[in-house]
């Protein structure tokens, strides 16, 4: 009895440990189809890009002294945000961004340089979630509350539409590196339209 015990304990072992063998997403590697139906996720990018402002008032001043269609790079940003895997495909997310640098402001103006400050939410879609090579695209509102009011632009809130194309690798179901690419068009304000890339880091659970 105790031997035939001991043989159904044995089983049952080797069974188990056969299938922690056989859950390569357990184990992580580059070559697993990851699934994030389901899952939350916070990230973290960083980003610099370039941009071109058409301003709609001539009182206002949009980086260039003199000039009504302004061009240059922008601050570096940071962007955090959440996600959540709505299905394998297609995630909702939220991104906040801060401009680790400020921005532009007349060399006249006493006031503080302005900080970007933008939330976009939204939604990415990837366009092949097989593999743990996925490119991704993302459709977002970005609302843009910088503050430019040391360059006498009266408008407080700029909304426009912001789109970015990606490439993510996952090393694990919980956690992946990705590159990215985006453009921004910016109506209320000013006409805006921006250009940038980064990298970014996203972790999910459970």
């Amino acid at each position: 009895m105790r031997i035939r015990l001991l043989a159904i304990v044995l089983g049952i072992t080797g069974l188990a440990a056969a299938a922690r063998a056989d859950d390569s997403e357990a184990q992580g590697g580059t070559d697993v189809t990851y699934r994030h139906k389901g899952q939350f996720g916070i990230y973290s990018q960083l980003g610099i890009g370039f941009r071109f402002i058409a301003r709609y008032d001539q009182n206002d001043f949009c980086g260039q002294a003199g000039k009504s269609v302004c061009t240059g790079s922008t601050p570096p940003w940071i962007e955090l945000g959440l996600s959540y895997g709505a299905t394998n495909a297609l995630e909702i997310i939220t991104d906040f961004r801060i401009g680790l640098s400020t921005d532009f402001k007349p060399d006249s103006s006493t006031a503080d340089a302005p900080r970007q400050t933008v939330l976009a939410p939204g939604v990415k879609i990837y366009l092949d979630d097989e593999g743990s090579l996925k490119w991704f695209t993302t459709f977002q509102v970005a609302i843009d509350f910088t503050d430019y009011s040391a360059s006498n632009v009266a408008k407080k809130v700029d909304v426009g539409e912001r789109s970015v194309i990606g490439l993510l690798i996952d090393l694990h179901r919980t956690f992946g590196i990705y590159v990215h690419g985006g453009v921004t068009f910016g109506f209320i304000r000013w006409f805006r339209f921006e250009m940038d890339g980064g990298i970014g880091l996203q972790a999910r659970f459970p």
